[in-house]
């Protein structure tokens, strides 16, 4: 039984993963109603934002004293929300590799491959189920006789596949240069994605009603098999599964590099233990994930305070409006299963919530809508149902040295994620013509396995994975309308991701020599450090042409920093002042990556491996875990980075002199957005009314004199 619903407001101007320089050049906005930034690919003015975040009756109204009298608290507001949102993101990505972590990484591989095997065998049980086996009276087929006939594909993407994929390529490798690729080795797992795809090009789903129709039923159905699984684990819950499966069975507790006596067979009962063992009584596990959380806001906090002093604004006044945030105790708690949807206007989001509280929850939204950088025709736009299976988590902000509760707060972690594509969604389209074009290349079948279990799945190919992070980082255009890259949400991680699966795709390349590949890496490495330290890419630059374009580095890579660097040079006017430092930190782990694939093929070369020896493509999604996990120990190095001393300063560090030696061919240093023509993404704020006031924003004259200091500097 559904409760009834609650609307909340939609502000286009708050994107899903605000980057902190957005807060930083709203107070430009506020001061210049005329000027201009871009917020996910759509131009917004001081004046829109003031129109969009006001109050409705003081426009009505139309008194101009009281309008001027209200700027200051109309863009506090904006920034508010704008916080809220990085919090929310910020809250969610921790607990999510929390959740991960302490659910797969932590336990054998056998934990992972039950979860998959429970989590497939429900949605193939749901798609092929009596319901759905009846054919519609217009004659159109059913969904379970799409399914089976492989016009409806379940299939893995996402960050696991990669990861899975990288593990499995250094685990064909020779030990020696094993050593050396130990950079692209994973750290842990993240979240489940998988995707149901449905073949918009059959002739039975051709026709828009009909693919709406079952894609409507498709969405139920997954919905439904994870409400299943929920379900199970409130059942396993019961019985007291308080030891993982391996456990209760041998008496013994699983340690990091051991062999369990048996293995675990069913996936709920592995979210049961582990909802156990992370009950309110487990201070360890509250301790990690309190842990987790309080990182993050620490870094949320360092990166609005660097972007404040960049642009020469006091750092005070946007760190103030983030409360409690440093000292939060999270813990796993009971929330409802809940369906979000859009409202008739457009305007806000309707939730409603139903069911029994869990602290495992559905959450289903049946219609996703927005633009991203792949969208390059005015109609393109990612559409698409999405269905998720959710921990529920309670933080409490303690004030300063004492254990009361200041603020309450919830949030979630992923666990599993499954999008469902409407018949115009981009991403579709673009898979669909891939394979009307050449079947087979944008998925496969692959093997996951532990020490005794295995599931077969489609996947997606190292083709596919890398076209997507080469369309989610360059879009698909010839051209770049915005050159801010870095505000992209996940920008560095895919440039990472795209110059791994590069570098295994070299690996598995026939017809050239180690030496040749080495030499290709090498002069890779070396044009993208020229990138870094002058912001433009000769034409020139593609090493040895015909390797770098048999293993798609020439269409995937540089393509795509040319058409980087044409948008540089052709925006240097208006670029922000803090462009040099943020390309340097973007692409540096480019240049890392590049010349550690050229020295593993150099090792190679000089090895008893053959010059005619590659990988072999089809052993990559061969997943054999076995009984231990083999991820990379410690956290990811960060990449150096200018280091700010104080407000309106900032202090030459090694880094900040690599990047001085930037030649922009001229340019100013005012601040501006670039221009572009997008369409709306809407951002929903989930918070409730909590009006924080913040300290009054600087006078403009304080504003400019900060700014000069910076530029002096």
């Amino acid at each position: 039984r559904r409760a009834p619903r609650r609307l909340f407001p939609i502000w286009r101007s708050v994107p899903p993963e605000p980057h902190p320089t957005l807060v930083a050049e709203s107070y430009e906005l506020e001061n210049n109603p005329g000027r201009t930034v871009m917020i996910e690919r759509q131009l917004f003015t001081g004046a829109d934002l003031l129109k969009e975040h006001e109050d409705d009756a003081l426009w009505q109204r139309g008194r101009e004293d009281e309008r001027a009298r209200e700027v200051p608290i109309v863009f506090r507001a904006f920034r508010r929300r704008l916080l809220r949102q990085m919090e929310r993101r910020k809250w969610t990505a921790a607990l999510t590799d929390f959740t991960i972590v302490q659910l797969f990484c932590s336990q054998p591989p056998a934990a992972f491959v039950s979860a998959m095997k429970r989590l497939l065998g429900d949605l193939d049980g749901a798609l092929v189920s009596s319901g759905l086996d009846t054919p519609h009276v217009n004659g159109q087929p059913s969904v379970s006789s799409l399914y089976r006939d492989g016009f409806i594909k379940l299939i893995f993407k996402g960050g696991n596949p990669q990861a899975l994929m990288k593990l499995r390529c250094l685990d064909l490798l020779p030990q020696c240069v094993r050593k050396i690729l130990e950079i692209i080795r994973p750290f842990s797992l993240s979240d489940i994605d998988m995707m149901l795809a449905l073949d918009c090009e059959a002739c039975c789903l051709r026709d828009a009603c009909e693919f709406e129709r079952i894609h409507r039923q498709c969405t139920v159905a997954v919905e439904q098999a994870l409400h299943r699984l929920v379900l199970d684990v409130r059942g396993c819950l019961g019985r007291g599964c308080s030891l993982p499966p391996w456990q209760q069975r041998s008496g013994r507790r699983h340690e990091r590099g051991s062999t369990p006596t048996v293995p675990c067979r069913n996936g709920a009962e592995v979210l049961a233990s582990f909802l156990n063992n992370a009950g309110t009584t487990r201070a360890a596990t509250i301790g990690r994930a309190s842990a987790q959380v309080n990182e993050t806001a620490r870094e949320l906090r360092a990166g609005l305070e660097r972007a404040m002093r960049v642009y020469g604004h006091c750092p005070q006044d946007v760190l103030s409006q983030l409360n409690a945030s440093q000292n939060a105790c999270a813990r796993p708690c009971e929330r409802r299963s809940r369906h979000i949807t859009q409202d008739a206007s457009g305007r806000c989001i309707e939730l409603s919530c139903y069911g029994p509280p869990s602290k495992l929850f559905v959450s289903s939204s049946p219609h996703v809508e927005f633009r991203d950088v792949r969208c390059t025709a005015d109609t393109d736009r990612c559409k698409f149902g999405l269905v998720r299976l959710f921990l529920g988590f309670r933080l409490d902000f303690m004030l300063p040295g004492s254990s009361r509760v200041a603020e309450r707060r919830y949030s979630r972690g992923e666990i599993f994620d499954v999008s469902i594509p409407k018949q115009d969604d981009v991403s579709l389209m673009i898979m669909c013509e891939h394979e009307k074009q050449n079947p087979g290349s944008t998925m496969t079948w692959a093997t996951l396995s532990s020490s005794e279990l295995a599931v077969r799945l489609h996947v997606m190919t190292l083709d596919a994975l890398i076209d997507e992070n080469y369309d989610l980082t360059f879009g698909r255009g010839n051209s770049m309308d915005d050159p801010c890259i870095w505000r992209i949400p996940k920008v560095q991680k895919r440039l990472v991701r795209l110059m791994e699966l590069l570098g295994i795709k070299l690996l598995t390349l026939e017809g050239h020599s180690w030496s040749a590949k080495s030499k290709a890496c090498a002069s890779l490495a070396s044009t993208m450090e020229d990138f870094c330290t002058t912001g433009a890419l000769s034409e020139a630059s593609s090493g040895p042409c015909k390797v770098c374009a048999d293993s798609r580095i020439e269409g995937c890579l540089l393509r795509g920093f040319r058409i980087f660097a044409n948008a540089l040079r052709r925006e240097k006017d208006s670029l922000p002042v803090d462009a040099r430092m943020r390309i340097y930190e973007t692409v540096r782990p480019v240049v890392r990556l590049a010349a550690a694939f050229a020295a593993a093929c150099n090792a190679l070369s000089s090895s008893s491996a053959r010059d005619d020896m590659h990988l072999n493509e089809g052993e990559l999604y061969r997943w054999t875990l076995g009984d231990t996990w083999h991820f990379r120990e410690g956290k990811e190095e960060p990449v150096e980075e200018f280091v700010e001393e104080a407000p309106g300063a900032m202090a030459a560090s090694t880094t900040a002199e690599a990047c001085n030696r930037f030649n922009w061919c001229g340019g100013s240093s005012d601040i501006a957005a670039v221009d572009t023509d997008s369409d709306v993404y809407s951002g929903a704020d989930w918070s409730f009314s909590d009006p924080d006031e913040a300290s009054p924003a600087p006078h403009k004259e304080q504003q400019q004199q900060q700014r000069q200091a910076v530029l002096a500097n």
